[in-house]
């Protein structure tokens, strides 16, 4: 189900509905890179409970993928080379002779941390269109 805006005209001056846009967009701006530091930290912590050499630690960092007036967009990855594998874990193998190397288990750090605080998102920017006076309905 799609989200649906709707604006109460009355009050609103021609000057104010121009910079609309610009209020609301630095505002949402403001609440992703809260939610965002909060996702950097949860995974860092992770990390360090899973922590054997540091070096997904070392590859953490938040990237700002898109910034402008209609949209904002972060995002907590590790740029470490086997990050994916330990996220995502390995299927069972085997090496030339056949001899048998185990699976690594799933650990889901950052698949398990992400949906909480894109939910706190989407509240914290449903609370402030409405703070402007926006009606909001419908869940994102």
């Amino acid at each position: 189900m799609g989200a649906q805006l709707q604006l109460d005209w009355i009050g609103i001056t021609r000057r104010q509905l121009e910079m609309m846009p610009k209020i609301l967009a630095e505002d949402a701006t403001r609440i992703a890179a809260r939610g965002i530091a909060e996702a950097h930290s949860r995974v860092r912590i992770q990390y360090v409970l899973h922590r054997v050499t540091g070096n997904l630690l070392k590859g953490l960092s938040v990237k700002v993928v898109s910034s402008d007036p209609l949209k904002v967009a972060h995002k907590v990855s590790s740029n470490q080379f086997h990050a994916h594998l330990f996220e995502m874990g390995t299927a069972p193998r085997q090496n030339k002779r056949k001899a048998n190397r185990g699976a690594a288990k799933p650990q889901n750090v950052i698949a398990s941390i992400m949906p909480p605080i894109r939910a706190a998102f989407y509240r914290d920017i449903k609370a402030m269109m409405e703070r402007y006076g926006l009606q909001v309905s419908g869940d994102a």
